[in-house]
Parts: C-alpha cells; sequence; structure tokens
C-alpha cells in the first residue's frame, strides 16, 4: 500500500470495531514469528538480544517485564478483528481501535471477573513497555530503529461502576503494514487454550514454518534458540519430551529423535484434526535480517 495512505490513518479510530466479530479467525503477523518477542512466562525483566551477520534485534522489557505470550493475545485479537473488517471492505487500516474489554476476554476464552481485567490491563501495560530495537547494515552504514508492540492505550470506565467497558489501543505501524499487506497467518482458535507460553510458541513455530507440509525437521538447540525458552538444553529437552507424551498441540506433533539431538513436527493427518480452521502454507524459514529489514523499512 503506498505510504501516502498509509499516512492517512494515524489518529484514526475504527468505529467498526464496536461490533466485534467473535468468530473471525485468529490471525497472527508471519514476521513477528519469527523471533522470540515475548517471555514465555510473566515478570521475566532479562534482556534479549538475536542476532545475524546483518542485523541485530534487542527485546528490552519494562521494569514490570517483558510482554509474554499471554499478553500477545491482545495482539491477536486486534489483528484478527482488522484482517475481518478488512474483509468486509475496509480499505484504510487504522492505528487506534476502540474494543470492548469483554470483547477480548472472550475471544481469547478467558473469564470476565474483576481479576481477568485486571491481569488484561497488565498485559496492556507490558505491550506499551516492552521496547524492540533493531540494528541493520546497510549501505555501509549502521540505522537503530527503536518501536513498541503498541504505541498506546487509554482504558474507559463506567463512572458508576468503575467497570471497564472499552480500550482505545494504538497498534504499532510495522503491525498495521502487515494487516496492509496480508501477510498475516491464520492460527487454530485452540491456541488460546494452551495455558504453557512453550507450549503457544513451538505451536507459532509450528504453524510459520511448517506451515501445511508434512514436516518440518529441525536441531534442539535451533529450536531452544527460537523458543526463548531460558532453560538448559538438558532442561528444553526434558519439556519437549513432556510436550510429546501430552500431545496437546493443536494440528501439529513432535517426535525427539533417539539421541534428542533434532525434533521432528508434523501435520497431523487430515482423518484426525484438531484444527478447527483452515490455514494458508507457509512461505518457508526467512533469516532474522531479511524479517526485520522489512519491518523497520514502512517504519
Amino acid at each position: 500500500m503506498s505510504s501516502n495512505i498509509r499516512g492517512m490513518r494515524h489518529g484514526t479510530v475504527d468505529a467498526l470495531h464496536r461490533a466485534v466479530a467473535l468468530h473471525a479467525p485468529p490471525k497472527a503477523d508471519r514476521s513477528g514469528l519469527e523471533l522470540p518477542l515475548f517471555a514465555l512466562r510473566a515478570g521475566d525483566r532479562k534482556e534479549r538480544v538475536y542476532e545475524d551477520a546483518n542485523c541485530r534485534v534487542h527485546i528490552i522489557p519494562s521494569t514490570l517485564g517483558a510482554a509474554t505470550q499471554h499478553d500477545k493475545d491482545v495482539l491477536l485479537f486486534c489483528i484478527s478483528q482488522l484482517v475481518a473488517a478488512r474483509n468486509r471492505g475496509l480499505t484504510i487500516i487504522p492505528r487506534t481501535v476502540v474494543i470492548p474489554m469483554a470483547a477480548i476476554l472472550t475471544y481469547c476464552r478467558r473469564g470476565t471477573g474483576g481479576a481477568d481485567y485486571e491481569r488484561l490491563m497488565h498485559a496492556l501495560t507490558r505491550l506499551r513497555g516492552t521496547t524492540i530495537r533493531t540494528n541493520r547494515i546497510t549501505g555501509g552504514r549502521e540505522i537503530t530503529d527503536g518501536f513498541g508492540l503498541i504505541d498506546s492505550y487509554r482504558i474507559v470506565r463506567s463512572q458508576k461502576g468503575q467497570r471497564q467497558e472499552e480500550v482505545e489501543v494504538t497498534l504499532s505501524e510495522w503491525l498495521c503494514n502487515a494487516i496492509d499487506d496480508l501477510d498475516v497467518l491464520t492460527l487454530d482458535p485452540s491456541y488460546f487454550a494452551l495455558r504453557s507460553g512453550l507450549d503457544r510458541r513451538l505451536y507459532e513455530l509450528a504453524r510459520k514454518f511448517c506451515g501445511n507440509q508434512r514436516s518440518w525437521p529441525v536441531k534442539v538447540t535451533t529450536l531452544l534458540h527460537k523458543s526463548g525458552s531460558r532453560s538448559c538444553e538438558k532442561d528444553f529437552r526434558r519439556k519437549l519430551r513432556q510436550i510429546i507424551e501430552a500431545d496437546s498441540l493443536p494440528s501439529y506433533r513432535l517426535e525427539l529423535d533417539s539421541r534428542g539431538d533434532r525434533v521432528t513436527i508434523l501435520a497431523r493427518a487430515p482423518d484426525r484434526p484438531s484444527a478447527a480452521v483452515s490455514m494458508k502454507p507457509s512461505i518457508g524459514c526467512q533469516g532474522a535480517s531479511a524479517v526485520w529489514a522489512r519491518i523497520v523499512e514502512n517504519l
């Protein structure tokens, strides 16, 4: 989409999102699945760095910790609703959306009690506070960009009951650009039923790199790096064996070779589906430099 059209969306509030499409399939931005931008559990305050020859990605948490895999539900909801609105004819993707808070909780299979609203507010704070900083070399120069997972949020409460009614979220430009370009992947709705952050991250990697292919073989060390797990190799293998035993990932299952050095992620047979939605095939692996160069070019 041309830059002048993209520029028109700044400061726009999308009124379509007051009528939420609760049955819209979950969507994730494809590029954002490349690296573990989200912590696997709450309270992780350690900075993380991922790099290759041409690009360095630095994830900097706030004092409340990094945004988690469960905090990401807010972004998945926003992407899903914007894609649904785009499919209904929306031509300019707005950066700011107005969302009933109860709709987010319901869509993501959460409760709607006071504690659930409080956790959602903490999630928004961590999403706002986590900073992504990229360094890339291009044309003999080093370029540093910094941006957040969301730009801002505003919660509107009922004056009588002090109940949070809706939230206004301003998304990052790179995320809106991904929606503009339909650079998204459909997730199985059962993703929201996965309670472990590692289970969620492994499903994301399976969805991106295996897609609708029959299988994706990967070294345990590579999977450990891409997962964002803080575990040592030994503990990570133990967790993988537990996940294999539980066999709870939607659409995919895992196999570990006899030496424990390689994992194969396999798509489940069509006659034994766990997926509730159809999914587009993955475009395959991309290096961190290619993915993040494309993101920052659109900022």
